[in-house]
């Protein structure tokens, strides 16, 4: 691993989308948004994506400098057109347009569409969570373009991995945050792990014949995923399917619903946090299991990874340095990474 400042990889991040056509300002938002995702240890969202992402622009799949637009349907409903740009920053746009209609009315709705990828989308509920809100993000709608998981007990796929976030306040200001593929992985993971040359763990794929694989790169070769929790994940993936599809027709990569609403609306803010706090205290005290030190909220783990990783530093895999380090290269960019030529062609 090569570790950098966070302040460090941000900066380069920022430099590498603009030599690639995105704008300054997507720019600086995509760039934080990837590099908080490596505090949090979130990795397979984090600068692994900045060399996709530069990909992205060069296919033409991405647009980097292009603006979302914002349409007010009704009081507290927005309708998000992303003009074919990344996803991360129409979704911080989205986010901070109902977080403001939120101070005048107890809940709102908006549907995003038009997007490239949005990077991870726990980050977004959070926000609504920081608001004293609760959030809830639905992925879906490419079932035409990305059929790469199977439905419950079937080997051939149907629609993606239809991402699932949710978000409440809970303890010391660290939401307690679930964000999840309705798949047993998610792609990004599944690509981390090819590029690691690491196995993935039982239940995760089918082979392009229908067996049970623990080599990614059998997903690559014509596999499938497999829904998360069987039957569970199954029937989640095809709510958030209709939910982006029906209301928002064919996405870009997917299609976005997002609802949010005021805590204060059903109780005094002081009360929920005292209940709040009661009952992630009793999560906290549980004694842990066999091979776990502690026991956490979804969240504060990844909370307290950020707090440690601003000390030591992000770290990038020499894999993902030496891609990010010859993409530089290409655009006569100076890179942090500590590599020769022969890493950065490796």
């Amino acid at each position: 691993m090569i570790y950098l400042s966070a302040e460090a990889l941000a900066s380069f991040g920022e430099a590498l989308l603009q030599a690639y056509g995105a704008s300054a300002p997507n720019a600086k938002i995509i760039a934080a948004h990837l590099v908080d995702n490596d505090l949090k240890g979130v990795e397979a969202h984090g600068a692994m994506r900045f060399y996709e992402y530069v990909q992205f622009m060069i296919s033409g799949k991405v647009k980097g400098a292009a603006t979302p637009v914002i349409s007010v349907m009704k009081p507290g409903v927005f309708l998000v057109e992303g003009n074919q740009g990344f996803g991360i920053t129409a979704m911080e746009e989205t986010v901070k347009a109902m977080i403001l209609a939120l101070q005048d009315q107890p809940m709102a709705l908006a549907g995003v569409k038009g997007v490239g990828h949005t990077g991870r989308i726990g980050a977004y509920a959070e926000r609504f969570a920081e608001a004293n809100c609760f959030g809830q993000i639905f992925g879906g709608g490419g079932h035409r373009k990305f059929k790469t998981v199977a439905p419950f007990g079937g080997k051939k796929g149907v629609m993606s991995t239809n991402p699932l976030a949710l978000a409440l306040p809970a303890l010391e200001g660290i939401p307690l945050s679930a964000d999840f593929a309705t798949s047993a992985s998610a792609g990004g993971k599944i690509r981390l792990a090819q590029r690691k040359g690491s196995l993935l763990p039982p239940g995760q794929i089918l082979d392009k014949q229908g067996h049970p694989s623990l080599n990614p790169q059998d997903f690559f070769d014509g596999g499938v995923m497999l829904p998360s929790a069987g039957s569970k994940g199954s029937g989640l993936a095809m709510i958030n399917e209709l939910l982006c599809y029906g209301l928002l027709g064919q996405p870009l990569e997917f299609n976005w619903i997002l609802l949010a609403f005021r805590l204060d609306a059903l109780c005094q803010p002081s009360d929920y946090q005292i209940r709040a706090e009661e009952f992630v205290s009793l999560v906290n005290a549980t004694p842990p299991a066999e091979g776990y030190e502690a026991v956490y909220y979804p969240g504060q783990m990844e909370a307290n990874r950020k707090a440690a990783n601003r000390e030591k530093g992000v770290g990038v895999s020499r894999q993902i340095a030496a891609m990010l380090a010859e993409a530089a290269l290409a655009k006569g960019i100076s890179s942090p990474f500590e590599l020769d030529i022969k890493d950065r062609r490796k």
